[in-house]
């Protein structure tokens, strides 16, 4: 399945000198995201998460891969077995994958 997102992998960079926004860069500098600090809780805590932010937006591409292959796992084992949880699990990811690619319910 071909995907309309931009190739990992993603990086953090932080601008020289700045503390209140952090890029998300793929392999070619290519911005993906750029997040910034709500300090209305305080500015250590605002900037703590959005660098748990930009961490999950940079891990994005690998978490794909591996929901790919988590479901194509947990759906052979549902399959296989009749485990109704692993069914369960599989519908949920094929949920998320349509999620992301913006797909039909028949094309995962």
């Amino acid at each position: 399945m071909a995907t309309k997102f931009t190739p990992g992998p993603w990086t953090v960079r932080r601008m020289p000198g700045e503390i209140f926004n952090v890029l998300v860069e793929s392999e070619s500098g290519k911005a993906i995201a750029e997040c910034f600090v709500n300090a209305e809780a305080g500015l250590a805590e605002g900037i703590a998460e959005t660098n748990a932010n930009v961490r999950l937006i940079a891990a994005s591409p690998e978490l794909y891969s591996a929901l790919i292959k988590a479901r194509s796992f947990v759906l052979k084992h549902a399959t296989t077995n009749g485990d109704e949880k692993a069914a369960e699990i599989a519908s949920e990811t094929a949920d998320l994958i349509r999620k992301i690619n913006n797909t039909p319910e028949r094309q995962v």
